[in-house]
C-alpha cells in the first residue's frame, strides 16, 4: 500500500457527509459520556494500570511511537490513557484529529493513512501540517458506548516513522473492542451491583465474560517491584494479571478458576504471558532487571496461540526473563514443568520456583527443576515461626548453599516481616513495604544486584537414565535376584525419610509381577510428594491421596530406548539417591538373569538421571524453540555473564564432574 488510506477504509466525507448526526445528538452523547463516570473535570492524576495496558498494546500491534484514548467532552478533548510519557491533559477538541474522526464515523469502522500530510481528510489539520504537530502515520477506532454513540477515540500516531508495510487496520480495531468492554464493565458495575451468584444464569454469564476477557484480550498487566535487601535497590519486577475492573473476574483467581471452566486456560496463561512480555519490552528499562512471569502448570502442553507468536518472539528477544513455575498438581504436570523449565534455559532465562511453603511437596521438586530462585510464600513470613516454616526454610537453605541459588520471600509488610526474612536467608524480597502493584515508572535506576541465573542442569535430549549413570559412575554387574534387595532397600528408605520426596520408577519390561509391583508403589506413594511409574503396556493410573495426585502410572512409548533399562530414583531435601540397571540379555526369565548397573547417593548423578527419566514421558516442550537464528537476549548485563547451555545431556553432566 503506498501512502494514504488503507484498502477497504471508507472515503473520506463529501461535502454532504451527515456530519449533523453528531450536531443533533451531541447532547445525547454527552449524557451517555456522563453515565461512565470518567475522569475528565481534571483529567485523570495517575495512569489507569487496566486501560494503559491496551494502549500499549495497541501502540505495539501499530507499530507506532504513541498511542492514547482521548474522550471528548463539551469543547475539550481529553486524554485519559496514553503511553508512558505522555501526559495525561485536555485540548481544544476543534482542533483535533480524534474528533474529526469520531464526527465523520459514528459507527465501529476503523480508520488508518500512512501519509496524513497529503490527505484530503487530515492535511489542513494543525496535528498535521506543522502548527501543533507534524503527524505522519495515524490509526483510530471510535469508542462507540452502550447508547450506541461515540464516546471517543482509540488512536496511535507516529510523526517519523511509517511502517512499512502498514499493519492492519483490523489491529486497532480489536484493541478498541477491549476498552469499550472494559469501560462497558466498570459502568455496569457501578449502575447495577449484583451479588454474585443472584442471576439464576449466573455460571453461563461468567462463562461468556471469560470468553470476551480473552478474545478481546481484555488483561491488565501490574508490576510489584522486586528489592535486593542488602542494597534496598530494584532488582526487578514480577507481572500480575488482572481481569476487568469492577467485575467477578477482576481477581486473578476467579479468572482462572473461570477459564479452566470453560477450557479456556491455555489460552488465557498464554495472553497473560505474552501482554506482559509485550508491557516489560515496551517500558525499555534497564537490561539488567529480571522480569518475573507467572505460567500456569495444566496449560504447559499447548503451544503459544498463532497471534501471540510475533510479539512473544520480539519480547523473548529483549527481556532477562525469570519464569515462575508453581508445584500445583504434581502428578499432571511436573514433566511438563520440566521440559518448561528446559526451554527457558535454552533461551538463556533462569526459573523460580514459586509458593514454596504452604505444600512441603514442592521441596520434592528442587533437585529436578534447580531452579535459579525459590520464592517463599508469604505465609512463612506473615505467620509466627513454627515447626513446618523451620522444616521448609531449612531445606531451601540447604538447597541454596548447596547450589547458588537464591531465596526470595513474598508478602514483606513490615520491619518484623523483613527481619523473619532475613532469618530465613532472602537476599531478594518483594511485598507492600517495598511498592504494590501497578503500571511500570518511566526510569529506574539500574541494579545494584542482577538476580543471578547460575543453574545449568543438562537440556534434555534423549540420553537414557543408564547411558548418564554409566558415563560418570562405575558399573558393576549382578543377578535379579540381588538387584531386588537394592530396589527393596531404597524403597523401604522411603518409608523413614523425614522430608517429601519423588520416586521415580522404571519397571523392566520381563517382569512378571507387574501388577503386585503398582499396588505396593501406589501404597508407597501417599507418603511421598509424587511417584511416578514407567511400565510395559500400564494404562494411565492416577490415585488421589489427601486431596493431591501423587500417583502416576505411563506406559512406555514405542520403540522407547529404555525398554531393556530396570530403573528407581529417590529424590527429597535431604537424601537422594538412584539405581539403574541395564539387562545383559542372557536367557531366560529366572532370578539369575543379569544385568549391568549403577548405584549412585551422588545428588547431581540422581537429579541427571531423574531428568532423563521423565523425559521419556513428555516429547515436546510448552515454549516453541526459536530455532538457530533467535536474536541474543539483551538481559545478559556484563557483571552476570549468562553460561553456554549448549552440549547433550550426557556430556554437559561430564563435563561438571
Amino acid at each position: 500500500m503506498k501512502g494514504g488510506r488503507s484498502k477497504g477504509d471508507i472515503a473520506p466525507p463529501c461535502p454532504h457527509h451527515p456530519w449533523s448526526r453528531v450536531i443533533t445528538n451531541e447532547r445525547r452523547r454527552q449524557e451517555s459520556v456522563r453515565r461512565y463516570a470518567l475522569p475528565l473535570d481534571p483529567p485523570p492524576q495517575q495512569p489507569d494500570p487496566e486501560l494503559t495496558a491496551l494502549v500499549v498494546q495497541a501502540q505495539r500491534l501499530m507499530r507506532a511511537e504513541f498511542a492514547a484514548v482521548h474522550v471528548m467532552d463539551g469543547e475539550g478533548q481529553v486524554r485519559i490513557a496514553g503511553t508512558p510519557g505522555l501526559s495525561l491533559d485536555v485540548v481544544e477538541r476543534s482542533s483535533t484529529m480524534c474528533n474529526r474522526v469520531a464526527a465523520a464515523y459514528p459507527g465501529r469502522q476503523s480508520f488508518l493513512t500512512t501519509a496524513a500530510d497529503v490527505d484530503p481528510f487530515f492535511a489542513d489539520n494543525p496535528w498535521v501540517d506543522g502548527r501543533l504537530d507534524a503527524i505522519r502515520y495515524y490509526a483510530a477506532v471510535p469508542l462507540v458506548g452502550l447508547e450506541g454513540l461515540p464516546l471517543g477515540v482509540l488512536c496511535a500516531w507516529s510523526s517519523d516513522e511509517v511502517p512499512s508495510p502498514a499493519p492492519s487496520v483490523e489491529l486497532i480495531a480489536k484493541v478498541g473492542t477491549a476498552v469499550v468492554a472494559l469501560l462497558d464493565s466498570r459502568r455496569r458495575a457501578a449502575e447495577v451491583p449484583r451479588p454474585r451468584g443472584e442471576c439464576p444464569d449466573a455460571d453461563s454469564l461468567v462463562d461468556r465474560s471469560v470468553h470476551g476477557v480473552i478474545d478481546t484480550g481484555a488483561v491488565t498487566t501490574l508490576f510489584q517491584p522486586v528489592v535486593h535487601l542488602p542494597t534496598g535497590s530494584v532488582a526487578g519486577f514480577e507481572a500480575l494479571s488482572r481481569g476487568p475492573r469492577g467485575t467477578d473476574l477482576e481477581s486473578p483467581m476467579a479468572l482462572i478458576e473461570a477459564a479452566s471452566a470453560a477450557g479456556r486456560l491455555s489460552d488465557l496463561d498464554w495472553l497473560c504471558r505474552v501482554n506482559a512480555m509485550a508491557a516489560a519490552a515496551h517500558a525499555d528499562l534497564h537490561p539488567g532487571l529480571s522480569w518475573f512471569i507467572n505460567v500456569e502448570p495444566a496449560s504447559l502442553h499447548h503451544e503459544c496461540p498463532p497471534h501471540l507468536l510475533n510479539a512473544l518472539a520480539h519480547a523473548r528477544s529483549e527481556l532477562r526473563i525469570i519464569l515462575e513455575v508453581v508445584e500445583r498438581d504434581l502428578n499432571g504436570h511436573v514433566t511438563h514443568l520440566l521440559h518448561a523449565a528446559d526451554q527457558a534455559r535454552r533461551d538463556v532465562w533462569g526459573v523460580a520456583l514459586d509458593d514454596v511453603g504452604p505444600n512441603e511437596s514442592s521441596l520434592a521438586l528442587l533437585p529436578l527443576l534447580m531452579p535459579d530462585v525459590v520464592k517463599l510464600d508469604m505465609s512463612l513470613v506473615q505467620q509466627l515461626p513454627d515447626r513446618r516454616s523451620a522444616i521448609v526454610t531449612a531445606a531451601v537453605r540447604a538447597y541454596a548453599e548447596r547450589t547458588g541459588a537464591v531465596i526470595l520471600a513474598e508478602g514483606i509488610e513490615t520491619e518484623e516481616h523483613e527481619q523473619l526474612a532475613r532469618v530465613f536467608g532472602a537476599t531478594y524480597v518483594q511485598g507492600y513495604r517495598y511498592g504494590r502493584p501497578g503500571p511500570l515508572p518511566e526510569t529506574v535506576p539500574a541494579p545494584r544486584a542482577v538476580v543471578p541465573l547460575r543453574q545449568q542442569p543438562a537440556p534434555l535430549d534423549g540420553a537414557t537414565p543408564f547411558e548418564v549413570a554409566s558415563a560418570s559412575a562405575p558399573v558393576e554387574r549382578a543377578s535379579r535376584q540381588l538387584i531386588e534387595h537394592v530396589v527393596e532397600h531404597l524403597e523401604e528408605r522411603c518409608r523413614v525419610l523425614p522430608d517429601p520426596f519423588v520416586l521415580l520408577v522404571g519397571l523392566q519390561g520381563v517382569q512378571s509381577d507387574q501388577e503386585e509391583r503398582l499396588a505396593s508403589l501406589r501404597q508407597l506413594s501417599e507418603l511421598g510428594a509424587l511417584t511416578v511409574v514407567l511400565a510395559k503396556g500400564a494404562q494411565g493410573d492416577a490415585a488421589r491421596a489427601e486431596g493431591t495426585e501423587r500417583f502416576a502410572v505411563s506406559a512406555r512409548q514405542a520403540g522407547s530406548r529404555m525398554r531393556q533399562e530396570w530403573f528407581v530414583a529417590v529424590l527429597s531435601a535431604g537424601y537422594s539417591a538412584a539405581f539403574v540397571a541395564r539387562d545383559c540379555g542372557d536367557p531366560g526369565e529366572g532370578p539369575g538373569r543379569r544385568y549391568d548397573f549403577v548405584l549412585t547417593h551422588d545428588p547431581g548423578l540422581v537429579t541427571a538421571v531423574g531428568r532423563s527419566f521423565l523425559q521419556e514421558l513428555v516429547p515436546v516442550g510448552s515454549l516453541p524453540s526459536m530455532g538457530e537464528h533467535a536474536p541474543q537476549p539483551r538481559g545478559t548485563p556484563v557483571e552476570d555473564p549468562a553460561p553456554s547451555r549448549g552440549g547433550s545431556l550426557l556430556k554437559r553432566y561430564t563435563r561438571g564432574r
